[in-house]
């Protein structure tokens, strides 16, 4: 017997505060796209307790085999599976005014996005200390093996870029969205269909340009194309059109002397040598996630200057969320009954996506399939966001 817990009789439960507030009080919308939104929001447990977190709210009641409704389910199912530091934690799926809701950890903080231009980089060690945490993740979700199955989660993300990593004012990194994420070891309810590319214009790897396809190289490529926009401070690809991006997608030479030119604009050798092995043309030829990881440990120890958290505590109070205590909404939303669990699926930001039209490349070389992208903004302040398709 538990000492303190005065035993009750056969059947009975203690019982747990009562409160006729609805379970969940939207505060502020954090980012929309065309079939949801995501709401910071204050969720009152059924024993009472009260907490912020992050809700994933698609716009209306869609048909229960819809592509939208599938994909919340398995981005819920993704974050379910992978406990890590660096990863938003799953709560719950639920129902919110009858449209489908994914409830998640909460990350007050800023997107990396916002250090990604000359005028506001961070100090290069900074840089290399976030993408060091960020790899790590990739490659937790690569191989934290299945409870069910027990083999490895082989999950992949697909959509690695500075608006999807978050800076928490308590000076954790966070991998944000894993609404696009796939994995061999895990059932999904929703299907890439023949010819689509699911990323972001900028951050997608040359052979999910050209070939539609996803693997863990192209997770390591978006995080290459990261660091290399913070230690710059322009984006890999800056000046060049989408069309252009997918004509190097398919010519390796010319590709090759893209990437020696732009490597020529990061001051520090050694970091060069990394962006080069997470930006090879080849996903043979890039590092594994976990590789990434420990050379950017290897490189902060010899690197100066402040790392992540040294910088994070003096960071100014600028770049630290405002309007922490916006006002409510006049008229709270409550959630139906209890819904069951679940299996272990649940993630997917519903994404606008946008269809590039076929075109030839030398001549010779036709991509024939619509490439369809997920162009959405990220939220302000939110744990995750919803593309615009």
């Amino acid at each position: 017997m538990i000492s303190g817990v005065r035993p009750g009789p056969s059947g009975y439960s203690p019982a747990v505060p009562h409160t006729n507030e609805p379970p969940f009080q939207l505060i502020r919308l954090l980012g929309e796209g065309r079939v949801g939104e995501v709401w910071l929001a204050q969720q009152r447990t059924r024993g009472g307790i009260s907490r912020l977190v992050a809700v994933k709210l698609l716009r209306e009641a869609w048909d229960e085999d819809s592509d939208a409704i599938n994909r919340l389910k398995d981005e819920g199912q993704a974050l379910a599976l992978l406990q890590h530091s660096c990863i938003p934690g799953f709560h719950e799926i639920t129902q919110i005014d009858g449209r489908l809701a994914l409830v998640t950890e909460y990350v007050e903080g800023v997107d990396l996005a916002r250090f990604g231009t000359r005028g506001n980089l961070l100090p290069p060690r900074v840089a290399v200390d976030i993408v060091a945490r960020v790899a790590s993740a990739l490659d937790w979700a690569l191989t934290t093996p299945n409870p069910e199955t027990g083999r490895p989660l082989n999950l992949i993300h697909r959509d690695v870029k500075p608006a999807n990593i978050r800076l928490s004012d308590q000076g954790s990194v966070k991998l944000l969205d894993f609404g696009l994420a796939r994995s061999s070891e895990m059932h999904r309810h929703a299907k890439t269909r023949m010819g689509e590319v699911l990323g972001t214009p900028g951050y997608a790897a040359p052979e999910a340009l050209a070939f539609q396809v996803s693997r863990p190289p192209g997770d390591v490529y978006g995080l290459g194309c990261t660091l290399f926009e913070l230690l710059v401070g322009e984006p890999f690809f800056h000046g060049l059109r989408i069309e252009q991006q997918a004509m190097l997608a398919v010519q390796s030479r010319d590709y090759r002397d893209f990437l020696a030119k732009r490597l020529l604009a990061v001051e520090h050798p050694d970091l060069r040598i990394l962006l080069a092995e997470m930006l090879a043309y080849s996903p043979e030829k890039r590092l594994k996630a976990g590789t990434v990881c420990d050379v950017c440990e290897d490189q902060i120890r010899q690197m100066e200057g402040p790392t992540f958290p040294e910088w994070n505590r003096k960071r100014p109070a600028e770049d630290l969320q405002v309007n922490r205590t916006p006002t409510p909404l006049e008229q709270p939303i409550a959630a139906a009954a209890p819904q069951e669990p679940v299996s272990a699926a649940a993630t997917a930001p519903v994404v606008e996506q946008q269809a590039l039209n076929p075109w030839v490349v030398g001549g010779a070389v036709a991509v024939l399939a619509s490439v369809l992208f997920c162009c959405g903004a990220s939220s302000l302040a939110g744990a995750l966001w919803f593309a615009l398709g």
